[in-house]
């Protein structure tokens, strides 16, 4: 089964292209135009997304989609998130804080597509090593852990897997 991707981007152009470069690389993918679109889906989810948003958004933004996952509790706890801002060294201290708690990876626009990927794999990774199943399955949680490390590894390397 693949693990579902939301892409949430108000720029229709950048939003086709994540969704055409995450469906190649075997990921079910929806998208939303903001924030508030994006927590239906959320809501209706059984299952956890890694979520891909940007920071700038109408309606509801990266920052607020956040402070509502946290507040909200049950949103933070099943779902993972990646950011993607224009402005990754301008961010207010608040979202940053947000970014470590969650250990949401920060991507830049114009982003690097390999940079990009490895953050979604690392999110995915850390989606499933919170899995209920992982709970009870000691060699899928060693597999996972060794995935995990290894793409980790790699991005510090520069080596992206």
């Amino acid at each position: 089964m693949s693990t579902h991707v939301l892409v949430i981007e108000d720029d229709e152009g950048i939003r086709l292209a994540l969704r055409m470069l995450l469906e190649a690389e075997g990921y079910a993918v929806a998208a939303a135009v903001d924030g508030k679109q994006a927590l239906a889906l959320l809501d209706m989810s059984q299952e956890g997304w890694v979520v891909v948003f940007d920071y700038r958004m109408p309606r509801l933004d990266g920052e607020a989609l956040l402070a509502l996952a946290e507040h909200e509790g049950w949103l933070a706890e099943r779902h993972v998130f990646v950011c993607l801002t224009a402005s990754p060294h301008r961010l207010p201290p608040t979202l940053s804080a947000l970014l470590a708690r969650y250990q949401v990876p920060l991507v830049g626009k114009p982003f690097d597509l390999d940079d990009l990927l490895a953050a979604v794999q690392q999110a995915e990774q850390r989606l499933i090593l919170r899995s209920p199943q992982m709970r009870h399955s000691p060699r899928r949680l060693l597999d996972a852990a060794h995935a995990c490390l290894t793409a980790l590894l790699g991005w510090q390397q520069g080596k992206h897997i």
